[in-house]
């Protein structure tokens, strides 16, 4: 009955599997915008965990960019701008967490937004950041992090 009952099923499902994958994309793109909407309130919340959940809501869908819908990137991006101006912790770590995940598909949009905030960035959060960087990249953006004493309370 199991290899019976799942062609049955397979044969079934086929035809809507196209209108189920446009749904679930419209679906997508509604909860993406909604979130959108959501986080930037968020961002500017008192509690730090309110900020830093205006980014890590995006975290797992970070790994596809803008596969997942055009701006998301650039939404993404300015986000991690604005809890870059937070010297908490979690603000910090939230920020590396989501640009380690949103490197898997825009590296390079990731790397150069690392470099021209590398002053606004703590420690931890510059590592998680550049997790799967090239090692020569992550090296180099790590050294040029910290190079005066101004700096020296973060991690």
């Amino acid at each position: 009955m199991g290899g019976e009952g799942r062609r049955r099923r397979e044969l079934l499902w086929r035809p809507c599997g196209s209108r189920r994958t446009q749904l679930a994309t419209e679906g997508l793109t509604f909860r993406v915008q909604l979130n959108r909407v959501t986080a930037r309130g968020w961002r500017e919340a008192d509690s730090v965990w309110q900020r830093r959940a205006s980014v890590v809501a995006f975290a797992n869908l970070s790994r596809k960019g803008d596969q997942n819908l055009p701006g998301f990137t650039e939404m993404v991006l300015d986000n991690c701008n604005h809890l870059l101006g937070s010297q908490e912790r979690f603000a910090q770590t939230s920020v590396g967490w989501v640009l380690r995940k949103l490197s898997r598909s825009d590296q390079g949009r990731v790397i150069g937004f690392v470099e021209a905030n590398l002053d606004r960035f703590s420690r931890e959060a510059l590592k998680k950041a550049t997790k799967f960087s090239p090692p020569e990249v992550a090296e180099r953006l790590l050294q040029a992090h910290l190079p005066s004493g101004n700096r020296s309370h973060r991690r």
